[in-house]
């Protein structure tokens, strides 16, 4: 009886060995990390990505390319077509300005962009003023310079000065203590040049007399302060403001531009009257 028992109990033993060999009844599963295709990761990690390719992007475009405009002809030393539709002549000055140099605010850059200047060197930006202008940059001729960079070069002739309307809202006293320094400056620079210190132009009348400090007023009492640095010698002072004003002392409504500016075509007439007149 006893080897009974103990030959069963080896018979269990068996039957659990065997299913166990089988995989038991797949209660217990594989962790889902160990179900990944490791395979497939090593091969790709061993090969350069795609995406390391120079892309197709960085081909120079072909707007690099010099332009065909390029090869436009020169016509630097060419008379002008005047049989062209497009041509319109420089307005006829009365000076060539020759050995001349102007510097000045937006009211100068006029004289470039709607008269004719002729030989002069011009000095000047939009919203040019006393306290920027021996700090600042200007392309005269092409070229980057300051103002004691131009004033070093050569020696002029004829110097022509106007500052004031981007300036006429500060303390004006200042500005006639800043306006001095510059005026000394550039005489000490060009002792040799006349230096003529223009008056500042009036603005619309209508304007003036609504406004706190673009007033003519005030222009007024800047001009007058202008005067009193000149010494009718070698620093003169003079004033274009007849030629523009009307009958309350304001720049006349059918030539200006704007409350400060003349209209293009009147910049030939200032011109004109500063060859009459120095």
């Amino acid at each position: 009886m006893k080897k009974l028992r103990i030959f069963a109990l080896l018979l269990l033993l068996i039957s659990a060995l065997a299913l166990s060999a089988c995989g038991g009844d797949g209660d217990e599963k594989e962790p889902e990390a160990d179900k990944t295709d490791h395979t497939h990761t090593e091969e790709t990690t061993n090969k350069s990505p795609e995406t390391t390719k120079s892309p197709e992007t960085t081909k120079a475009p072909e707007t690099t390319k010099t332009p065909e405009t390029t090869n436009t002809p020169d016509t630097t030393n060419k008379e002008p077509d005047t049989d062209s539709p497009i041509y319109q002549p420089l307005p006829h000055v009365k000076d060539d300005f020759e050995n001349c140099l102007f510097i000045g605010d937006s009211r100068t850059v006029g004289f470039l962009r709607y008269s004719n200047t002729g030989k002069a060197e011009v000095f000047a930006s939009t919203g040019m003023n006393v306290f920027r202008v021996t700090k600042e940059e200007v392309t005269v001729n092409g070229e980057t310079k300051t103002l004691d960079g131009v004033l070093s070069e050569k020696k002029y002739e004829k110097i022509y000065l106007m500052l004031g309307i981007n300036e006429i809202g500060y303390d004006l006293d200042r500005v006639l203590q800043k306006y001095g320094e510059l005026v000394d400056m550039i005489t000490e620079a060009q002792p040799q040049a006349k230096l003529y210190i223009q008056a500042n132009l009036h603005i619309l009348h209508e304007r003036s007399v609504k406004d706190k400090f673009y007033n003519n007023e005030r222009l007024n009492y800047l001009n007058d302060g202008m005067k009193k640095l000149a010494d009718g010698k070698n620093k003169i002072y003079i004033d274009v403001n007849p030629l523009f004003d009307d009958k309350n002392g304001g720049m006349k409504a059918e030539i200006a531009y704007d409350d400060f500016h003349p209209q293009g075509r009147y910049y030939t007439d200032w011109l004109n009257w500063l060859a009459d007149n120095t």
